[in-house]
């Protein structure tokens, strides 16, 4: 098999795996695990999609461009602007979940009491993100690999356990919406998807290709595999799951193993937060050409300073950054392609992706208000 296709995937799939899988048992126990998986699979079909129109942006531009570039392009400076500031608001929001979902795991680990953790925590991912790692693709390939055996781990735990979540529930309407925000913050690895793009150039000249829309599609299949496999397994363990998934098995694994998985999860959220820091960071000095000072006190201090100002539920936090925020950037994304390929045979296939993101938008919007 192609090298180049292997780390193509596991680029976009390491991206994706993060804070939201532990989000997902509590969701699927609410709407009922068979409706769960409905939902992850219309929305990993629409992810696949989103992350090849935003493969299709990106490719047609010679050189190296992130978001804030094809923001401009395509949507005009005012708007382009705007959409820049909405995805750094997302991720300055997105490392407030990680500090939130890491006092369980410190917790788990050392019986370090909830704020105590998430400061440490901070201090440990914040020190990382001012450090020029030069080993830092190893270091995300063991995150994910320890994030793969932690579920492995509970899956083959729970294989003696009997199945008592209620696998069919009926609908209820005010639930109808409530997982597009956590799935959409699972499923979204558009961040990645210019590393891929490298990596296909690179190959190309290498004499080496591979198919750009094989590896997307791939890349976002095996996390959503993998979502089931958790979500089966901690549901097995926890009927009744906690809302960060881990904390509400302690009482049914022994404290050796709840140990490893903590250190196991601990390690897969520490990653991806001093990485998005560090694009934070450059988005703030690169296009927003804030001074160094400047940068670094917003990276640093924003998403501890929303935590201790009482941000702290978890998958209140994980719907809102997901049915709001990257709904927003779905939105975006569609418009940039639609005016990149203003003539594509699959434009009407863009009506359906504005729909379950306006969806989500409204539905977020008409929840913070009532």
């Amino acid at each position: 098999m192609n090298k180049n296709f292997v780390f193509a995937v596991s680029v976009l799939s390491k991206t994706i795996m993060g804070a939201g899988i532990f989000s997902l048992p509590l969701v699927f126990y609410m709407v009922g695990v068979g409706t769960g998986i409905l939902y992850l699979l219309v929305f990993t079909l629409a992810y696949c999609v989103i992350h090849l129109m935003y493969a299709e942006a990106v490719r047609m531009e010679p050189d190296e461009h992130n978001f804030a570039y094809l923001a401009r392009k395509y949507l005009g400076s005012i708007f382009g602007s705007i959409a820049t500031l909405i995805i750094l608001i997302e991720l300055l929001i997105v490392l407030t979940v990680y500090i939130i979902l890491s006092q369980s795991f410190f917790g788990i680990m050392f019986g370090v009491p909830g704020a105590y953790a998430a400061i440490l925590f901070w201090i440990l991912g914040t020190a990382f993100i001012f450090v020029d790692l030069k080993w830092i693709e190893w270091i995300s390939v063991v995150s994910v690999l320890m994030l793969l055996t932690a579920v492995g781990i509970i899956f083959h735990t729970s294989i003696p356990y009997a199945f008592a979540t209620p696998f069919v529930k009926p609908i209820n309407w005010f639930l109808f919406l409530l997982p597009f925000g956590p799935l959409f913050f699972a499923l979204n690895g558009r961040p990645a998807i210019s590393k891929m793009v490298e990596v296909w150039r690179n190959a190309t000249r290498e004499k080496k290709p591979f198919s750009l829309t094989k590896a997307i599609v791939v890349g976002t299949l095996l996390p959503a595999l993998l979502y089931i496999v958790f979500v089966l397994g901690v549901l097995k363990l926890s009927p009744i799951p906690s809302e960060d998934a881990i904390s509400g098995i302690t009482a049914v694994l022994p404290a050796w193993l709840m140990a490893m998985l903590g250190a196991f999860g601990f390690v897969a959220i520490w990653v991806p937060y001093f990485m998005i820091g560090t694009n934070i960071r450059d988005i703030l000095r690169e296009d927003m050409h804030l001074s160094r000072i400047m940068s670094a006190g917003f990276v640093t201090l924003i998403p501890i300073g929303l935590f201790l100002f009482g941000v702290g539920q978890f998958i209140s936090v994980v719907g809102f950054v997901g049915g709001l925020f990257l709904a927003l950037e779905g939105v975006f994304v569609v418009t940039i392609w639609r005016r990149a390929f203003p003539r594509s045979k699959y434009r009407p296939v863009s009506y359906f992706l504005y729909a379950i993101f306006f969806l989500s938008i409204v539905y977020e919007i008409l929840f913070i208000i009532f």
